[in-house]
């Protein structure tokens, strides 16, 4: 079997604090050999980055997530999992000093977007950060993973006014209308499907209109797995695999070869 991506997972998180070493084998055993695991604040990323230096399989993408800006503002109330305050400005700088250091690998500028889902009416507080960070992607020509929740449109218009390429930009867990995912794909990006698209008709719509050559696979581990109250994890990418060769008529061989040649293209 081909060799399988998680293009955006979260290896880091406390859920898999006991038993990663399991996970990783257990993702190696199901072909997963490729697994972006993405830092969306500074202890994040620090984490993110010994993680990849202790599994070869574990690739760094470095970002500074939007829910997790507005709590280090003050905007948000504290998530479950506590964000210690921190200056966004010093971090971009230090993203861009790390992506430097080759023997990092860093992959991508991830996570980083918009949300307005938890907190709404903060927007024009997250497009600055957000334009900066793209701004940095375009220096450092690394791909960007982006997080649109309730902010598909506006997160569109930002990539696109940023002259981005089209080429390396992946919209994770993309939920816009059918529309919206049109003109996302018109314009040249492409969209990683979580695990949960065996359950969840509106990634299997997006997995049915969008091309294959334009499609990643996901997990947001530990979150949308493909089985309800299960912890996610990235050997689970089996099941999209064989999920987005039912719909679009392929051999799941196929669908995962034509997603490691999106992978290859995107980090050329």
């Amino acid at each position: 079997m081909t060799t399988l991506i998680d293009v955006h997972t979260h290896l880091d998180a406390p859920h898999f604090k006991n038993d990663l070493h399991k996970v990783v084998e257990n993702a190696v055993k199901n072909n997963v050999t490729i697994m972006v695991s993405n830092g969306t604040n500074p202890e994040s990323n620090q984490r993110v980055l010994k993680l990849a230096g202790k599994y070869p399989e574990i690739k760094p993408a470095l970002g500074i997530h939007p829910e997790d800006y507005l709590v280090s503002l003050g905007l948000m109330e504290q998530p479950p999992l506590p964000v210690q305050p921190f200056d966004a400005g010093e971090e971009l700088k230090t993203i861009e000093k790390l992506i430097k250091i080759e023997k990092n690998g860093v992959v991508a500028i991830g996570e980083i977007g918009l949300d307005n889902y938890w907190v709404k009416g903060q927007l024009d507080v997250q497009l600055k950060l957000f334009h900066q960070l793209l701004d940095l992607a375009k220096r450092v020509q690394k791909p960007v993973i982006v997080h649109s929740r309730a902010a598909e449109q506006p997160c569109l218009d930002a990539i696109y006014s940023s002259n981005v390429k089209a080429s390396k930009v992946i919209l994770h867990c993309f939920s816009g209308s059918k529309a919206v995912v049109k003109q996302g794909a018109d314009a040249g990006y492409s969209f990683s499907i979580p695990t949960n698209v065996v359950r969840a008709s509106s990634f299997q719509d997006i997995v049915k209109n969008v091309e294959l050559n334009q499609l990643f696979t996901e997990t947001d581990a530990p979150f949308l797995g493909p089985f309800k109250n299960e912890r996610n994890e990235p050997a689970n990418i089996v099941h999209s695999i064989k999920k987005i060769a039912e719909i679009k008529g392929f051999t799941e061989h196929e669908v995962a070869d034509n997603i490691l040649l999106n992978w290859k293209k995107m980090m050329a």
